[in-house]
């Protein structure tokens, strides 16, 4: 059960906005959290790999979002994960929309290792972990009538568009070698590192059909690594 915590007395009367609010949290247990089981974002294989590092080796960075039911806006796998990592605990700051909440990690000082790192690992996991599921969002859309053009969506386009998600297990770069301590690496000497570029394939069925056997015929798993052996294979 969630327990309010307050600095000084809140207004129970009227509509409640930030100065009702103000100085008062409330602690609770993780598992008073409502995953969204309508959620958009399926996430990746990947990113909840790097997820699960991130969480290991860094802690809780950023916040979640919940709505007055504490029920998840954002941050169902975040939530997941460290349900998984055997976390209870959690700090609710309630707020109507005006206020910006700041977490504060005061064991790390941004302009070291361990501060770069995360703020790294932070738009990385975001990136890598997205994968929209368009069977949900078109659910969505239809049912609330979902402003989507605002956001720059359209859902025939993501609908009949191949999103190149690398959404494998994590690997070394191959012109990487490995220092003998975790998951620290460093290039080989004078190995330029690859440069990475987002791509989106529209394809037809019957090129779907054969970007497959494709990667069937070369026991490939995923289709970056299958569009790159064709780049290759093209260019050499």
């Amino acid at each position: 059960m969630a327990k309010i915590r307050k600095e000084k007395p809140v207004s129970t009367g009227g509509e409640q906005n930030d100065e009702t609010v103000e100085k008062r949290y409330i602690t609770a247990k993780i598992s008073d959290l409502v995953i969204d089981n309508r959620n958009a974002n399926r996430g990746t294989n990947l990113g909840r790999e790097l997820l699960m590092k991130s969480v290991s080796k860094y802690g809780v960075g950023r916040g979640v979002l919940v709505d007055k039911n504490l029920k998840l806006i954002g941050g169902n796998h975040t939530v997941k994960e460290l349900e998984r990592q055997g976390f209870t605990e959690v700090v609710i700051v309630p707020t109507s929309g005006n206020t910006l909440v700041v977490t504060q990690r005061i064991d790390i000082d941004k302009d070291s290792k361990e501060g770069h790192e995360l703020a790294i690992a932070d738009n990385r996991v975001n990136q890598a972990n997205l994968s929209f599921d368009i069977d949900v969002l078109s659910d969505l859309s239809t049912e609330f009538d979902l402003d989507l053009d605002s956001m720059v969506m359209d859902l025939d386009e993501l609908s009949s568009s191949l999103q190149m998600v690398d959404d494998g297990p994590l690997k070394k770069p191959s012109n990487a070698k490995a220092t003998g301590a975790g998951d620290n690496m460093e290039a080989s000497e004078g190995a330029g590192g690859p440069t990475s570029y987002s791509l989106i394939v529209a394809l037809s069925d019957d090129m779907r059909e054969r970007l497959d056997e494709f990667k069937e015929a070369r026991e490939i798993s995923l289709d970056s690594e299958a569009f790159y052996l064709m780049l290759k294979m093209v260019t050499e």
